[in-house]
């Protein structure tokens, strides 16, 4: 798993996720015919809640008068597909809420688990979004009618993108599959999982663990998958030409509302979590040397290794680099993360790394499993043995490791980031803390130094 948000906070982390569109906050062009069939503003964050680990989408009957593009003036003037649609400031009859990633992501498995409201000429949907406006459409309820037992059953799964990403023609071509289930399951009455797998030769959709559709980039003429093995006569196989191209995108859930909807307002959207997975290729050591190196956002291998002789990195404001090993990763110099980028490393097994600031200059701001700067001035993520048991515990619970006396300090936070209790490291192999007054629940142990920093949740009951 390289990315996962259970909204647990009380509030969206908007350093993973954004609440509009990077372009605008409002669709003044639909996607049918040209048409403006979308009638909501995506507030900044004024229709979006977390409540009990749920994220909440809420789309809101009120009028406001806004700038679909928040970065142009007033009276700029809009088209679709060439023809004029009125001016930058309008009136839009809804307000909703939407998220969209700040990471892109090159292959892999997108899930969500949520509920759909009861539909009336509401548009929910969960999707990926890209380079070429290529788009990945995990679900779509399109919700064309006013009868909430059809649209509450019909799910639209798709993938399309332009035709030619050479041009500038906006032309598309896709295909969508429309999924009723037999009429059977009303999708709004419950919590349910959606999912797609997209790699470089196929496509499949998954509702419920159930596999729903399948999509090949090569198939045979009666539609089954074509393995790449050995000589293959040329009138044998189809390629499927839209097929998505190897480009890294967006994650995207977003609750829509036709102009016209009846729908019973407030109506909402409820997210569980969301979570995307890659493939790490065990065997497969990773070098990178520039931004080139970098498909998307995220890097996965059995080593990876950044930046080094003759190798620059740089990860500048507003952009993201996420590494996932499986036995270590190396930050050689050369390597740092600007003010405002976003940085993560993960070996498998272990909890998260993150800096938000320059690497190099700043480790203490790193929280992760393990960050060592060596004499060399190399920096390497390992997976410090460091035992901390019970966990769960009710009354006290030892920390120990043969060197514990490395780092300075012992602190602990509860979930809203409150430190509740600090104390200096002085013992070489080992100490205990007394939680028995604590309250249950959940907290972030953290174990610091000059240099390293370690974290772990602990759960006491």
């Amino acid at each position: 798993m390289v990315f996962e948000d259970d909204f647990d906070g009380n509030s969206l982390d908007t350093s993973i996720w954004r609440n509009d569109y990077p372009w605008m906050r409002a669709n003044h062009c639909g996607s049918f015919n040209g048409k403006d069939d979308n009638g909501e503003y995506y507030t900044d964050g004024g229709n979006i809640e977390l409540e009990d680990g749920i994220l909440k989408l809420i789309a809101k009957n009120e009028a406001v008068f806004e700038k679909a593009i928040p970065y142009e003036d007033d009276n700029y003037e809009l088209f679709c597909n060439g023809a004029h649609a009125g001016l930058n400031k309008r009136w839009f009859n809804f307000t909703s809420g939407m998220i969209y990633s700040k990471q892109q992501f090159t292959y892999g498995k997108f899930e969500i688990r949520c509920k759909i409201p009861s539909i009336k000429k509401l548009w929910p949907a969960f999707w990926l979004f890209g380079e070429c406006e290529q788009e990945l459409d995990v679900f779509e309820f399109m919700s064309e009618n006013d009868n909430a037992f059809f649209s509450n059953r019909n799910i639209d799964l798709t993938y399309h993108r332009r035709i030619n990403c050479q041009t500038e023609s906006k032309e598309q071509c896709g295909i969508t599959l429309k999924y009723t289930n037999g009429w059977f399951t009303d999708m709004s009455e419950d919590f349910h999982t959606y999912s797609i797998e997209w790699d470089e030769h196929k496509l499949i959709w998954r509702i419920d663990n159930e596999e729903i559709w399948s999509v090949f980039k090569y198939h045979t003429q009666g539609g089954q998958e074509l393995l790449l093995c050995g000589n293959i006569a040329q009138a044998y196989y189809v390629k499927d030409r839209i097929f998505p191209l190897d480009q890294p995108m967006n994650v995207i859930a977003n609750l829509a509302v036709r102009p016209s909807s009846n729908s019973t307002f407030p109506a909402q959207m409820e997210i569980d979590y969301i979570r995307v997975y890659q493939k790490i290729n065990s065997q497969k050591i990773v070098e990178i040397c520039s931004e080139e190196d970098i498909n998307g956002s995220t890097v996965a291998g059995k080593e990876i290794l950044v930046a080094g002789s003759n190798c620059e990195v740089i990860i500048p404001p507003e952009s993201y680099l996420n590494l996932v090993g499986k036995n270590n990763i190396v930050l050689n110099p050369g390597f740092s993360v600007k003010n405002g980028g976003y940085f993560t490393a993960k070996l498998t097994g272990t909890t998260m790394l993150k800096s938000d600031k320059n690497v190099a200059d700043s480790t203490k701001e790193v929280i992760g499993r393990s960050f060592q700067v060596h004499n060399d001035n190399s920096m390497v993520i390992t997976d410090e043995q460091i035992q901390i048991y019970p966990n769960p515990a009710n009354t006290s619970i030892s920390v120990t490791s043969n060197n514990l006396n490395q780092f300075d300090e012992l602190n602990l936070y509860d979930l809203n980031g409150k430190l509740v209790y600090t104390n200096k490291i002085e013992s070489e192999n080992s100490m205990s803390i007394d939680v028995s007054l604590f309250r249950k629940g959940v907290y972030t142990l953290q174990i610091v130094s000059t240099k390293t920093l370690y974290h772990e949740k602990l759960i006491i009951q």
